[in-house]
C-alpha cells in the first residue's frame, strides 16, 4: 500500500523537475517600455514553436529586434510579420510586432493586435496593458494628465486588461482636485472634468 503511494508522488516530482529543465534553457529578451520600469519578454514552451538555430526564421527575428532597438518601426514590423508569417505562433514575434505599433504612436494598432492574438498568444494583451500602465504612470509622475488621459482613449476602461490605468489616472485627478480645493496650486488645471473622465 505504502508503495503504491509513493509512485505517483515521485512521478509528479519527475514531471515538475523536468518541466523546470525545459524551461531554464529559453532565450529570454529585456524590454524597457520606460526607464523606470522593466518587462521581461521570456517564450513560453507552448507558444513558441522551436526553430533551428541559424535558420530563416531566427535569422529574420534577430534582425527585427535590431530594428525595433534603432527605433526603426516599419522595418521592425515587417520583420515581426515576416517571422509570424512563418511560424503563426512565435511569441517574440508576436510581442514585437505589438510593441513595434505601441512604440511606434499606433496605439489602436496595437489594442486591436493585441486584443486578435489573445487566444493565440495572451503574452501580448498583457505586454500590452503592463506598458500602458508603466507609461500612466510615468506621465503621472511627470504632471502630463492630458496626455495620460489621450493615451488612454485608445484603451477602453471596460476592458479589464486596462482598467488599472484607467484607476490609476482617475486616482491621479481625484488626488489633484483635492489638493487644489486644499488650496494647493500645484495641482494640474489642466484637468478635464468628471464627464471626459467617465468617457475613457
Amino acid at each position: 500500500m505504502k508503495r503504491n503511494c509513493f509512485t505517483p508522488f515521485l512521478l509528479f516530482i519527475v514531471a515538475v523537475i523536468s518541466l523546470c529543465k525545459a524551461d531554464a534553457g529559453q532565450q529570454v529578451r529585456t524590454f524597457r517600455p520606460l526607464e523606470i520600469k522593466q518587462v521581461a519578454i521570456a517564450p513560453g514552451s507552448n507558444a513558441v514553436a522551436v526553430t533551428k538555430r541559424g535558420s530563416e526564421v531566427e535569422r529574420a527575428i534577430s534582425e527585427a529586434w535590431k530594428h525595433f532597438d534603432a527605433r526603426q518601426w516599419e522595418a521592425a514590423r515587417e520583420g515581426f510579420l515576416f517571422v509570424l508569417g512563418q511560424v503563426p505562433r512565435n511569441r517574440l514575434a508576436a510581442e514585437g510586432l505589438a510593441m513595434s505599433l505601441y512604440r511606434s504612436g499606433d496605439y489602436k494598432g496595437a489594442f486591436e493586435l493585441a486584443k486578435q492574438l489573445k487566444r493565440m498568444v495572451p503574452s501580448v494583451q498583457e505586454l500590452v496593458s503592463e506598458t500602458v500602465v508603466a507609461d500612466v504612470h510615468y506621465m503621472i509622475r511627470n504632471g502630463e494628465f492630458a496626455a495620460a488621459s489621450e493615451l488612454l482613449g485608445n484603451f477602453p476602461s471596460v476592458d479589464s486588461e486596462y482598467g488599472k490605468a484607467h484607476e490609476l489616472l482617475g486616482s491621479a485627478y481625484a488626488i489633484a482636485r483635492a489638493l487644489k480645493a486644499a488650496g494647493n496650486t500645484t495641482a494640474d488645471p489642466s484637468e478635464p472634468s468628471s464627464q471626459d473622465l467617465a468617457k475613457n
